[in-house]
């Protein structure tokens, strides 16, 4: 009766492991980028407003980051000589990203500044 009890509560402890496991592998991967991307960000030496830019970036075989482009909240496109858009690809380009990406695709990333009061 012992045995049968503990074997249940192995399959009960299995069971309530296996439903908090992270069964979504691909979300599990982008937030290890958007992670590992938040810490070459530091924080820029310009007045900052509440802003959202979208990054639009690529990854080579080295895991070499290159910023293609960076866009506004309204998807336009910014001028290159754009405070912000200068601090992204200073922060970003030539970096190595470490995660696990797929090599020579186009991400989008969104990128939220927030003033600090």
């Amino acid at each position: 009766m012992r045995k049968l009890k503990n074997l249940l509560l192995t399959i009960a402890m299995t069971f309530t492991a296996i439903s908090f496991a992270n069964t979504d592998p691909v979300n599990s991967g982008k937030q290890k980028i958007v992670k590992e991307i938040r810490t070459m960000l530091t924080t820029p030496n310009f007045e900052i407003k509440d802003s959202i830019f979208n990054v639009v970036f690529t990854v080579n075989e080295s895991g070499i980051i290159k910023v293609l482009r960076v866009k506004d909240e309204t998807n336009e496109e910014i001028k290159l000589n754009d405070e912000y858009v200068i601090f992204i690809k200073d922060s970003l380009n030539g970096k190595t990203l470490f995660s696990a990406t797929k090599k020579d695709l186009i991400y989008f990333l969104p990128i939220k500044f927030k003033q600090l009061n």
